[in-house]
């Protein structure tokens, strides 16, 4: 195995994802390759589906633009990381518009990885209910292995 992807998104859980990244791509000599899938700069909203968009706000751009400084800074971070413990290790943040699995496939694609890995998180009800789980919809679509790393029980 020579190439992993790692799909993060900075919950709770990340540092325990990158740990057991870490851990199975020392023991396979593999390289790995994290990504952050972000939305795009927000331009409107849609409060329900049976509303026009609204436009947003000044302040809500400068805080999406806060945050995804952060998060870069953030992978960075963690890629260095990585990179110190002797691993080859890149980091990626890739915009996308509303089809996240799809996102992170294409990027595994690209990057020729021959394992995907996933945490798992606790979408809402409503979430759940009605866009699915990332996850599962990975699993359903991947076309390599797809490993899950579950969330820790509290």
């Amino acid at each position: 195995m020579k190439n992993l992807a790692l799909a993060i998104d900075f919950n709770e859980e990340t540092d325990d994802i990158v740990s057991f990244a870490q851990e199975l791509a020392h023991s396979t000599g593999a390289a790995l390759h994290l990504v952050h899938i972000f939305p795009p700069e927000p331009e409107t909203i849609a409060l329900t589906p049976y509303v026009y968009p609204m436009p947003i706000g000044i302040e809500e751009v400068q805080a999406h633009d806060e945050l995804i400084k952060a998060e870069r800074e953030d992978l960075i971070a963690i890629v260095d990381r990585l990179k110190s413990s002797g691993l080859e290790a890149t980091g990626h943040m890739k915009p996308s518009q509303l089809d996240i699995p799809a996102a992170i496939l294409d990027f595994a694609s690209e990057e020729k990885c021959e394992l995907l890995l996933i945490g798992t998180h606790r979408p809402g009800r409503l979430e759940r209910l009605v866009l699915g789980s990332t996850t599962e919809s990975i699993i359903r679509k991947a076309d390599i292995p797809v490993l899950v790393i579950p969330r820790h029980k509290e």
